[in-house]
């Protein structure tokens, strides 16, 4: 359904639908997790005796790459009308599709597919492509500034646990893609339910939608606004905390790294082998984007954040692993990437000089970046 059809729902049918949503996100969930022990068991039965495991995907059935196709498609029509480029590159949405109705045609046929993706997709209060298509607009205007990516033809795998392991990873990308739909019906209808306290005078702001649980939103308590208040400030002091890799029974809080001193390297795992010299941009929000050739540093990084793939010469991160989706998604459109590396958002800073080795999994710090 749309934002439109659900805004046009009664509350009875608002509160239905929005329990079966959330019925199937829990649902589509579980799905995932096996999706995630059968990508790993056919990839380790693959890789057994091997020194070269990998196996290469057609990027046209991932799931996980639509977004950054979407971007290249969109950055070829940029490339052709300097008027669409200026106006995407502002960010100026309304303007880029009134000068080409060619542009406009083509963006509502990406949002159509990738509309209820986005950066942090799976994080309620994060905004899709859908909500704000400037996201995707800017990052094909960026993409158009570089080169036409040229992607040769990838054969299909003869080898038996080959097809085993591409199999079980197109389907884990494909059941993702539902667990991110049903997040987006499920934070469409959380959304249009706050309106309506909003319009009774119980809620404050639309967005206080995402303090609260489902069930205090369809029947709302006395105290909701000074429940929303408090786990406000809680999220802010939450922000602060950082986890440990490992919890076993009781756990404390982990120190944040310090600045990496020019000429040290950190050490994660390499995902997408290369070797390329770069400016750090640091990705930690949605309203966060990189220019062209920018190594993107992240704490972690999902399929909404591939958009930027297209413009990125490296993908660095502090958690993550060899079958997640953007490592997927960054090997097969051969861009370095190194994850796991634990500090790298916090030990690295916007503006310094990197190299990054997506086969050994070491990002050096070259130079501090210029006052």
């Amino acid at each position: 359904m749309s934002r439109s059809d659900i805004e046009k729902l009664t509350d009875a049918r608002l509160h239905a639908r929005a329990l079966l949503w959330r019925d199937r996100l829990n649902q589509s969930w579980a799905a995932a997790s096996i999706g995630v022990m059968l990508v790993g068991a056919a990839t380790a039965m693959h890789a057994r005796g091997k020194d070269d495991p990998d196996v290469p995907i057609d990027v046209n059935r991932l799931e996980s790459a639509r977004p950054m196709l979407a971007v290249e498609r969109l950055a070829a029509v940029c490339r052709e009308e300097p008027a669409v480029h200026e106006a995407a590159r502002a960010g100026d949405v309304a303007l880029a599709r009134s000068r080409s109705p060619r542009f406009a045609q083509a963006l509502d046929a990406e949002l159509a597919v990738v509309g209820h993706r986005g950066p942090g997709e799976c994080e309620f209060l994060n905004p899709t492509f859908g909500d704000r298509p400037e996201l995707l607009v800017t990052a094909a205007a960026r993409a158009a500034e570089l080169p036409a990516p040229k992607r040769d033809a990838v054969p299909e795998p003869t080898a038996r646990t080959a097809r085993m392991a591409v199999g079980a990873t197109v389907s884990r990308e494909r059941v993702r893609d539902a667990v991110v739909r049903y997040t987006n019906c499920l934070r469409m209808a959380a959304r249009e339910l706050a309106a309506r306290l909003v319009d009774r005078h119980e809620l404050n702001n639309v967005d206080d939608a995402w303090f609260l649980t489902l069930d205090e939103l369809l029947w709302a308590p006395a105290d909701l606004k000074d429940r929303v208040a408090r786990r406000r400030e809680e999220r802010v002091r939450l922000q602060a905390v950082r986890m440990p890799d490992l919890v076993v029974g009781r756990w404390e809080p982990q120190p944040v790294s310090g600045a990496l001193a020019v000429g040290e390297s950190l050490s994660g795992t390499g995902v997408s082998a290369g070797v390329v010299e770069g400016t750090v941009k640091l990705v930690l929000s949605s309203d966060d984007d990189i220019e062209p050739g920018d190594i993107l540093v992240a704490s972690v990084t999902d399929t909404g954040h591939t958009a930027m793939f297209a413009y990125a010469a490296a993908v660095v991160t502090d958690i993550g692993g060899s079958a997640s989706h953007a490592a997927i998604v960054a090997r097969e459109f051969g861009i370095p990437c190194v994850v796991d590396t634990k500090t790298a958002s916090t030990g690295l800073s916007d503006g310094q000089r990197v190299r990054v080795d997506g086969a050994t999994g070491t990002v050096t710090l070259l130079a501090d970046a210029e006052a």
